[in-house]
């Protein structure tokens, strides 16, 4: 399909913002100039299954491509910089999308329930902050590539990616929250860095944990590794020093 296939009259545009798609084709092609999409532009879009985003794009909205059940890949957009809360959530049928040195931020529920998702590379990207519940239920994502100026992990940031193997956690990591990795049921492999000072309550939950350390130091929440019963490490530090799972660490001691 030819880009000139998407009228302009498709589009509402106003001060380079993307405000309205208003046209019903399969491949979408974003103008070049368009610098935003706005919050819910394309919320809900049945039709659209390939979208390509243009080089001057900077910010995707709030819910932008929330529920667009049919969306299989999104290319370009290698500018962009800020991916806005559920930009992406709940679709469904997503299985491809590419990340840049120049993303610096994805707000919460950025692409939960992309449940097509298999692969996750943010290697290039600028990020330090996986926000809440931002892969959540993200059922058949296995491969996943960290940036290294990665510091925090936010609660549920993870949870539910049932097919996820293995995760390295990058060499700055600070911060692991509430259940950011609870019910990954497959997952038999974490690397934690040295960096790490905190695990939230209930953060591996229902994972097959089986071969990690725990760094020096670093805080367990309560019930922090629940259900992993192969798992072993070292005795790590929690607020009132009993089990090394964090069982017994008071909640109030882990609070971010």
């Amino acid at each position: 399909m030819r880009r000139n296939e998407n009228a302009m009259s498709d589009f509402t545009i106003e001060n380079s913002i993307l405000q309205e798609y208003r046209g019903k084709n399969e491949h979408v092609f974003i103008p070049e100039g368009v610098t935003a999409i706005a919050s819910d532009c394309f919320r809900g879009h049945r039709a659209v299954r390939l979208v390509e985003l243009p080089s001057s794009l900077k910010y995707i909205g709030r819910s932008a491509f929330e529920n667009c059940v049919s969306l299989r890949t999104v290319m370009g957009g290698k500018h962009v910089i800020e991916i806005g809360e559920n930009a992406f959530s709940g679709c469904r049928n997503l299985k491809t999308i590419g990340f840049t040195k120049d993303l610096r931020r994805l707000h919460g529920g950025a692409f939960a329930y992309c449940s097509s998702l298999r692969e996750l590379d943010l290697s290039a990207a600028s990020v330090d902050d996986i926000a809440r519940w931002s892969f959540a239920g993200c059922a058949k994502l296995r491969k996943v590539l960290l940036p290294p100026s990665l510091i925090r992990v936010d609660e549920y940031a993870f949870s539910g990616c049932t097919d996820m193997r293995k995760i390295e956690l990058p060499e700055k990591l600070a911060y692991i929250g509430t259940c950011a990795f609870a019910e990954c049921g497959m997952l038999k492999k974490v690397i934690l860095p040295d960096s790490l000072k905190k695990i939230g309550d209930y953060a591996f939950k229902g994972c097959d944990l089986r071969r990690t350390s725990l760094p020096s130091g670093v805080i367990l929440g309560y019930n922090a590794f629940k259900g992993c019963e192969q798992i072993t490490f070292p005795k790590a530090k929690s607020d009132n020093s009993k089990a090394s799972d964090g069982s017994e660490a008071s909640s109030s001691s882990v609070a971010a």
